[in-house]
Order: structure tokens, then C-alpha cells, then sequence
């Protein structure tokens, strides 16, 4: 796949896969003159410390889902720091973009959003505040994240002159809210190319 040209995907829903991955990644780049072009690793929920070196190096973009966190993040039986540990990935300069993973959780954005700033799941309970990250950079893996992820940076994923006018127009503006009251969000209206294609209440 990677000889023809095509982006990998890798499904990585434990550590083990993740090595897995990593592997796979340390092989083709030592049997192919050829980039990787910017493989993906879908949820990866898991990443020790010492891993982050070799997923800087691949070249990966981390699609976790923050809304998983939410509703398993006691179900890991790692240190808490091990688990979506986004601070650290942001560190190391990995690229990550959210997803997720409807109908499995909510697709709601502003839920996850809530999840990756507060770090705190359906019990009540705050895992590894440390790795919570801004309102600001959250929003940010929800939209220059998966443009990114995606080979579209130059189209979208940003409010810019020159990229497409798709957009969400929200009921209120996130960054002013508390963060536990992020969730609350919605949607107003959404713009398409540059028309109002749907409209709360109309």
C-alpha cells in the first residue's frame, strides 16, 4: 500500500497494537527510499513515555477519541499518564487530530472537547489532569487536526481567506464557558461552501 502511494491506517485500540504499528512503520521506511505519508493510527489511547520518541519519528498522526476517554478511562489498567496522554503527544510534536467514533460514543464535538480540557470521565473522576490541554488547542485537533490528517490543510480546517467556506456557527462561543460547561454547545447553523444549508429552527 505504502509503494502505491496510499496513506496507511493502522486500527490501534490497545498497546500492543501500537507496537504493532510502530513496527510496521520502523519496516517501511528501512525497505523503501519512499516517505510515509503521514500514517494514521485510529484511537491509540495508549502511549508510555518511551513510545513517544518512536511515534515522533514515524511521522504519525495520532486520531484518538476523547469521548472513549470519557466513557472507559478507568477500564485501563496502565498509569493514568499512559492514557490519551495529549499533553505529551503535543510535546513531542506529534500530530494528532480527533474523531469519535459514532455511534460507539456521542458525536458530539463539545463533549469531547470537555473530555480533553478537564479530563474527567462519567464517574466524576479527573485522570491525569497534566494531560488535559486548552479549549483553544482542543478545537483546534477538531479542525486543523483532521485537515491536516487528511492532506487538506490548504483547504479547510480554518477560517482564512483562500479556504473553503464550510463552517458551524455555534449558539455560543466555547471559549468563554466554563469548561465543565462545554458540552452544552450547539450547532445554530451550518454553512456550506459559503450558503446557509441548514438552520436551527427554520
Amino acid at each position: 500500500a505504502h509503494c502505491a502511494g496510499f496513506q496507511l491506517s493502522f486500527h490501534v485500540p490497545d498497546l500492543s497494537m501500537l507496537e504493532g504499528a510502530l513496527d510496521a512503520l520502523d519496516h517501511v521506511v528501512a525497505s523503501t527510499t519512499e516517505a510515509c505519508r503521514r500514517p494514521r493510527l485510529e484511537h491509540c489511547p495508549l502511549c508510555p513515555p518511551f513510545l513517544l520518541t518512536r511515534l515522533s519519528g514515524a511521522g504519525a498522526v495520532v486520531v484518538p477519541q476523547p469521548n472513549l476517554l470519557f466513557s472507559w478511562g478507568t477500564a485501563h489498567r496502565h498509569p493514568a499518564d499512559w492514557i490519551l496522554p495529549l499533553n505529551a503527544l503535543m510535546r513531542a510534536g506529534i500530530a494528532v487530530a480527533f474523531g469519535s467514533d459514532s455511534p460507539l460514543t456521542s458525536s458530539s464535538p463539545f463533549a469531547a472537547i470537555r473530555t480533553a480540557v478537564t479530563r474527567r470521565l462519567a464517574d466524576g473522576a479527573v485522570l491525569a489532569p497534566g494531560e488535559g490541554i486548552t479549549p483553544a488547542q482542543a478545537i483546534g485537533l477538531y479542525t486543523a487536526g483532521p485537515a491536516f490528517a487528511g492532506f487538506e490543510e490548504d483547504l479547510k480546517g480554518a477560517i482564512a481567506p483562500g479556504l473553503l467556506a464550510d463552517l458551524a456557527v455555534l449558539d455560543r462561543d466555547p471559549l468563554a464557558l466554563p469548561a465543565d460547561e462545554m458540552a452544552e454547545t450547539e450547532v445554530a447553523a451550518t454553512i456550506l461552501d459559503g450558503r446557509v444549508v441548514w438552520q436551527r429552527g427554520s
